[in-house]
């Protein structure tokens, strides 16, 4: 069901995305050759100095954000296991780094899209962005793949 802004999101309709959100995660992370991934609900704020790449489902009522959050050196680490770039002898470019964390939130959150409501318009991702608002966040989770800690911020507008 698509997320309206009166009633946008209550409980079930929260725990429905955040679910979806961290199962796609796992599936993504499996499809990508991540040997291990953890996801925990976040109990701290996320920093507003991380690096974020971010997607949007869109219908004409509402928006659903997806951004993720990490340090530069996990998301160099993550885009090398993706893309099997060896870490003892080749550099990886902001493009590469970029063009990875925009796929990882592409296939999440086309799964969710697939998932909870297939008439939603996928959008592009967005990278760099400012985390302007993280208090407004409606769920946060924390995803450990391998060694590297990545941040999932779901938002609702």
């Amino acid at each position: 069901m698509p997320p309206t802004q009166s009633s946008f999101p209550n409980a079930d309709e929260l725990e429905r995305w955040t679910n979806s959100v961290a199962r796609m995660m796992r599936e993504t992370a499996n499809i990508l050759g991540f040997e291990h991934c953890e996801i925990v609900p976040a109990t701290t704020e996320v920093p507003a100095d991380l690096p974020c790449t971010r997607i949007a489902l869109t219908n004409e009522r509402s928006s659903v954000q997806l951004d993720l959050h990490s340090r530069p050196d996990a998301r160099q680490n993550v885009a090398r296991t993706m893309l099997e770039i060896d870490p003892e002898e080749d550099d990886i470019s902001t493009d590469d780094v970029n063009d990875a964390m925009g796929e990882i939130v592409n296939i999440v959150f086309g799964g969710v899209k697939g998932e909870l409501d297939p008439t939603m318009q996928l959008g592009f991702p967005e990278h760099n962005v400012v985390a302007d608002d993280l208090r407004s966040s409606t769920s946060t989770l924390r995803v450990r793949v391998d060694e590297d800690e990545l941040v999932l911020v779901l938002r609702f507008s």
